[in-house]
């Protein structure tokens, strides 16, 4: 009498709540009484197949942000090699489904009692949302009737190596959420009970397959990030050392900074919006829900690929002197090899994709303008622009590099470079060496496209200067033409060793240092310094360009390395990541 009475009230309370005249009779039928396995209660558990949907759940594993200590130069041995992995399970989901946010709160508001029958609500168990809805808009509604959350975890293939329970009983906190600790990648399988009042149960099994790759980085700025600090810092207001670009650069002045940027090694100018690192995001898989509202089979599909990444990358690295051996100078702050150190932190790890950019320092023309102002490493010598001689030594040197016009047969010194690059990569074989990928360069540097979609050379900012640098069509074009030349090098290279070669020419084209704003993939000198605080990002690309430059090498690992699966979208950083130019 008092069960009806109640059901009878509540039916009413909603009836009002919603403002409709009458409501149909939506009581789920009785189950079955077949015995089953016991609640928490001791009542037998029966499976009801209309309480399924509360059984659906995300899976999330921890993610795969690198663990680096900037302060040591080096990155956690235990995000390298963990000695666990841990996977969130969370069912808030199947309350999402059958308590949209926008009904928990008309009929939850603190004027308004809690439901007290979970039956009231099977219109939305049986006709799921569109969307899923009320995610992250505050705790989801917990219906009296729900009792308790039962997870089981186990190894798919061998249970008897791995089974662990957890039960959340209501009045325990967050009874819905659940972690547990893999010992290993693997397959496993995963039971949901959601156990209400009258021993009902809405159950599901659902199997997972969890890969875990490690990838590395090695090169030179164009790998490390140059120019795309993790955090942006500004200068002082009255700093005017960023006004005044050409002559400030040509005589390295730099501005007094009222913020420092941030790094992830400030030592190499390293970030996580490098082309590699963006790409090991993009394959980066370690979330999933067992429903989708689009239905799609990749967003319904339970297998991840977590992604260990580390870049050793280095602004100013050649293959010797930055891969091979030590890099020189004063900011030489490990004392090894970009290859040595990835040898050491890996710690006997296999190595299951390399990313190697390398080759812009050595042929002399990798667009590091600090370099090539300052050290005399220009292509042209660009304090020398109108030197004809100048211009046509420079040339010399670099197709001689390159060998251009060798005999057949005949090896350039670029080639012998490459040689001893393979050499040392052969080095980490011993532990495991997968798929090795090496990329091209950006050839059109000052390239834009014209209306017409034509393409067309032309200079500004610091490139068009009367008294410094003044960048012809003829050098435009010239400098282009060289980086095919290095391009064509390296994929020849490529191709006799065996590894996979990325070209990233055509993302750039039209789209260079002087293109309108929407279309330029590089960073110009005046954001370099009031962004990092000196001339280094200068001429390297910017978030868009790195997003080409890694969308190039996702899609390729995605072809040749990983085993299915659609490619994902580069998402840009945070706005904090991308802050403006003050």
């Amino acid at each position: 009498m008092l069960t009806a009475l109640r059901s009878t009230a509540f039916a009413f309370a909603v009836a009002l709540a919603l403002g409709a005249q009458a409501q149909p009779d939506l009581r789920l039928p009785p189950p079955p009484p077949s015995p089953g396995e016991a609640s928490p209660g001791g009542t037998p558990l029966v499976t009801d197949p209309a309480l399924a949907s509360f059984a659906n759940y995300t899976i999330y594993l921890r993610g795969t942000i690198p663990y680096y200590h900037a302060d040591a130069h080096r990155y956690d041995p235990a995000y390298i090699n963990p000695q666990g992995h841990s996977v969130f399970l969370d069912a808030r989901l199947g309350l999402s489904l059958n308590y949209p946010h926008e009904v928990s709160m008309r009929r939850t508001g603190p004027d308004k009692p809690h439901p007290v029958d979970i039956d009231d609500f099977a219109e939305f168990v049986a006709t799921p949302p569109s969307r899923f809805e009320g995610a992250d808009r505050g705790p989801p509604f917990m219906p009296p009737e729900l009792l308790a959350y039962r997870w089981t975890v186990e190894d798919a293939r061998r249970p008897e190596t791995y089974r662990a329970t957890v039960l959340k009983m209501r009045g325990q906190g967050t009874i819905h959420y659940a972690s547990f600790t893999l010992p290993k990648p693997g397959r496993y399988r995963v039971r949901l009970q959601v156990i209400f009042d009258g021993g009902r149960q809405g159950e599901s099994v659902n199997e997972f397959e969890f890969r875990e790759w490690f990838f590395v980085s090695l090169g030179d700025s164009s790998a490390s990030g140059e120019g795309n600090p993790k955090r942006a810092g500004h200068p002082e207001p009255w700093s005017l050392a960023c006004e005044v670009t050409t002559q400030n650069l040509a005589i390295a002045n730099e501005p007094n900074m009222a913020a420092e940027p941030e790094w992830a090694e400030p030592e190499a100018h390293r970030s996580w919006t490098s082309g590699p690192a963006l790409a090991a995001k993009a394959l980066n898989r370690v979330f999933a829900q067992t429903w989708s509202p689009s239905g799609s089979e990749d967003s319904k599909r339970l297998d991840f690929d977590k992604v260990i990444f580390a870049s050793f990358a280095r602004s100013g690295a050649k293959t010797y002197t930055g891969l091979i051996a030590s890099q020189k100078g004063a900011g030489d702050f490990i004392g090894a090899g970009q290859i040595e150190e990835a040898r050491r932190t890996a710690a006997g790890r296999r190595i299951d994709v390399l990313m190697i950019n390398i080759g812009g320092n050595d042929a002399g023309f990798s667009g590091v303008l600090k370099d090539l102002i300052l050290e005399n490493a220009s292509v042209f010598r660009l304090y020398q622009v109108s030197d004809a001689g100048a211009r046509r030594e420079a040339r010399e040197k670099i197709e001689k590099f390159l060998g251009v016009n060798l005999p057949p047969g005949q090896e350039s010194d670029f080639d012998g470079t490459l040689n001893a690059l393979r050499g040392q990569i052969e080095t980490l074989r011993p532990s495991g060496l997968g798929d090795i990928y090496i990329t091209g360069y950006p050839t059109g540097l000052f390239q834009y496209r014209r209306p017409d979609r034509t393409i067309g050379y032309r200079s500004c900012e610091i490139f068009r200067s009367r008294n410094f640098m003044n960048i012809s069509t003829a050098d435009a074009e010239a400098i282009t033409q060289w980086g095919r030349l290095l391009n064509e090098a390296i994929k020849k290279k490529a191709t006799e060793f065996g590894w996979r070669y990325i070209d990233v020419e055509s993302d750039f084209e039209g789209r260079g240092y002087c293109a309108p704003g929407p279309d330029r993939y590089w960073v110009h000198a005046q954001e370099s310094c009031r962004r990092q605080g000196d001339w280094d990002g200068t001429m390297h690309p910017n978030w868009k360009g790195h997003s080409a430059w890694g969308l190039r090498y996702s899609e390729a690992i995605r072809r040749h390395t990983f085993p299915f699966g659609p490619n994902r979208p580069i998402l840009p950083p945070p706005e904090d990541e991308l802050a403006p130019v003050r």
